[in-house]
């Protein structure tokens, strides 16, 4: 069951009885005193989580850690592992998601154990199988940063578990990836020989299955690549025409266009690279027409502009999973610029959005910075302080990822003063105090203790002020480090120890 299904009783109970929406609250003792109702363990382990997930998604992730630790912890006792793994594969999920993968990594390695260790078996009839799953999340990073064995064995792992729901749809995806794995490693003979098995599986499976089809194009399009990159124009060549005559039959879908847009033009490029200006110029037309064709059954917005622009944008994206990091980018570029004349208002942000979500997946954090600078310009020509102020502050965290120390600390001071102006009306003192102990942060890995713990204390104060212990916590104990960087070891002894008896307060209600 996942949290954001779990009992609207539970959730109440989150929200009458956790220590941190108890003004004056101190101590376990006052939970006592509100005489919370009995609740068995695991009640109490998901209320944990669901208050973990909470201070998670109000972009709190490290303060959450410690609870969600703790949840994992009464799941145990309890036995139910199965939904320790739902939640820490939802876990992974949420760090990948705002691209730091290798901080992911663990969690979805958890979940890997528990499935191969036979302390979670998966049911027959339910997706996904969280240990295939968590075992291609794996691939997936690995492959991302380069690590190209290590790829191949977390996929390798995917493929023997099996389920009868997903089973060769799953598995051909999976052996894709090892294609396009040994293709980057430079593997050229494997990665044809891993596309080809693809193409058989998905063969067995049959056209009728939808996506099916469309599968087996895209992988000779791949194929083409592959041979493309090895000076084998030939081959290449009739890849491309392969899968142009069977895309022939399927008119009116709309993922024939994706497809014919990017096998034309893969054909297009095949002839630059030789120099044949005429055929150049005829699949450069063809491809503008196939681009141009009537969806009358697809609602994108409205408009043409937008539909040609998600075209190209799934073709970047078929690019970037690939691991093309350029040829993705002429296509994202070229839907960016279509989007941008579209009368459908939001079209140019849709289209960034999900080229962010598709570059921060990937660990891809300078190429979601250029995407997030554009999102930052749409933001200000609107005018919304708290979506200025949000977008800045996406913005600072992924110049801090970079460690890009002063456009880090310059998105956050901006976001600070876009929202003190309408912080009373809109309620915003959480977002204000995390902006200060990011601030902190910045001057700390720049080496100015002085401004830090000055931009801490302001955290600190107004965590304490609106009841936020979480955040109070993560605060005391990055002044502890702060001191203890300092060698002030009696002053970082105290904050940290103060830090643990807030946390341990904190729990105290689910321990008991």
């Amino acid at each position: 069951m996942r949290l954001t299904q779990f009992s609207a009783i539970a959730l109440t109970l989150v929200f009458s009885f956790l220590p941190v929406h108890l003004p004056g609250w101190s101590s376990s003792v006052a939970i006592a005193e509100g005489k919370p109702p009995k609740i068995d363990r695991r009640e109490r382990a998901m209320l944990l989580l669901s208050k973990a997930e909470w201070v998670y998604s109000a972009r709190f992730p490290e303060a959450s850690l410690p609870l969600y630790e703790q949840g994992f912890r009464l799941l145990q006792e309890v036995g139910d592992r199965t939904q320790e793994a739902d939640v820490l594969m939802e876990l992974a999920n949420r760090i990948r998601f705002r691209g730091r993968l290798q901080a992911a990594l663990p969690y979805y390695q958890r979940v890997l154990a528990l499935h191969q260790k036979g302390i979670v078996v998966a049911a027959p009839q339910r997706l996904p199988h969280r240990g295939k799953a968590s075992a291609i999340a794996i691939g997936d990073i690995y492959q991302a940063s380069g690590q190209f064995d290590q790829a191949l064995s977390a996929y390798e792992q995917a493929l023997a578990f099996k389920h009868e729901i997903e089973g060769e749809w799953t598995n051909a995806n999976i052996v894709t990836k090892m294609g396009t794995v040994h293709h980057l490693a430079g593997r050229p003979e494997r990665a044809i020989a891993a596309y080809q098995q693809a193409q058989s599986l998905y063969r067995r499976m049959g056209d009728n299955l939808p996506g099916v089809f469309f599968q087996k194009t895209k992988l000779l399009n791949r194929i083409g690549l592959v041979y493309q990159s090895q000076g084998q124009p030939k081959l290449a060549l009739a890849a491309y025409q392969q899968g142009l005559a069977a895309l022939e039959n399927r008119r009116g879908e709309p993922e024939r266009i994706v497809d014919r847009v990017l096998t034309l033009e893969n054909i297009r490029d095949l002839y630059q690279a030789q120099g044949e200006k005429a055929q150049v110029a005829a699949y450069t037309q063809q491809a503008k027409e196939a681009l141009s064709e009537p969806l009358p059954a697809l609602d994108l917005g409205g408009t043409d502009h937008f539909r040609r622009a998600e075209v190209l944008a799934t073709i970047g994206s078929f690019y970037l999973e690939a691991g093309q990091l350029k040829r993705a980018k002429y296509y994202y570029d070229r839907a960016v610029a279509i989007a941008r004349e579209s009368p459908f208002t939001p079209a140019e942000d849709n289209i960034l959005s999900r080229m962010r979500t598709d570059y921060r997946q990937l660990g891809r954090l300078e190429q979601t910075l250029s995407v997030q600078q554009r999102q930052m310009e749409i933001s200000r020509s609107k005018g919304q302080s708290i979506n200025i102020a949000a977008s800045l502050q996406f913005l600072g965290e992924t110049y801090q990822q970079l460690q890009q120390w002063q456009p880090a600390l310059s998105a956050y001071q901006q976001a600070l003063s876009t929202l003190q102006p309408s912080q009373k009306s809109n309620h915003e003192p959480l977002t204000t105090a995390l902006l200060h102990f990011r601030i902190g942060t910045v001057y700390q890995a720049q080496g100015q203790p002085e401004q830090a713990l000055a931009a801490y204390q302001q955290a600190l104060a107004l965590y304490q002020e609106f009841w936020f212990p979480e955040g109070q916590v993560q605060v005391l104990q990055q002044i502890g480090k702060l001191y203890e960087a300092q060698g002030k070891v009696e002053l970082a002894q105290q904050h940290y120890q103060q830090a643990e008896t807030l946390l341990n307060q904190l729990l105290s209600f689910f321990r008991t």
